[in-house]
């Protein structure tokens, strides 16, 4: 019995969402979960999906306003901006 396989762009996507699961589950902060909404934006750009980028952009976004560090907040938005969606 061969092994299953997961095509290509998958895996980012699978490797993000359990990211996001791990940080929910421990109750991780505003800026590691916003930077996993920003790993699931770039993962559904690159995979083409525009519509899914956005969305999880739109809530790495929502979460800035709770980061307290000044730096950590600037990263945030960079990043998030640079999502090519």
């Amino acid at each position: 019995m061969a092994a299953p396989t997961i095509p290509l762009l998958s895996w980012p996507t699978e490797l993000d969402r359990l990211e996001l699961a791990i940080c929910e589950a421990n109750g991780i902060g505003e800026f590691d979960l916003a930077f996993c909404y920003e790993a699931l934006a770039r993962a559904h750009a690159v995979a083409g999906d525009s519509d899914e980028a956005r969305r999880w952009q739109q809530r790495g976004l929502a979460l800035v306003s709770d980061v307290d560090d000044d730096e950590d907040r600037e990263i945030l938005v960079a990043d998030l901006a640079s999502v090519p969606v």
